[in-house]
């Protein structure tokens, strides 16, 4: 019980750090939302891991409310779905965003 309690907390804090360190990354192609059109214009960049590091820091508390599941491929279900939620949906968002800067650049 405590281990499952320690995993959970872990992921977490893990989510939630991750997402103070994604507003603060300058743009490069490893960490972060680091597709070409992100990497190669910095409002972009700085607007689309700026909301995926706000995702990240609120999704974290729920998976503390994960530990109360008692099934743990449940729990685990869950954690992998959010996470690929929030990284598909910050992708999304930032080719939104660069689309539209495209649009006002011609």
């Amino acid at each position: 019980m405590i281990t499952k309690f320690l995993v959970v907390f872990a992921l977490a804090l893990f989510w939630y750090f991750m997402g103070v360190l994604l507003k603060k990354l300058k743009p490069n192609p490893f960490w972060g939302i680091a597709a070409s059109w992100t990497v190669n214009d910095e409002t972009v960049w700085k607007k689309a891991n700026g909301f995926a590091g706000k995702l990240l820091k609120i999704i974290a508390p729920f998976f503390l409310i994960g530990f109360f599941l008692n099934d743990q491929s449940v729990l685990l279900g869950v954690i992998c779905f959010i996470s690929v939620v929030v990284v598909i949906v910050a992708y999304v968002y930032g080719y939104l965003l660069h689309k539209k800067n495209k649009k006002l650049k011609d």
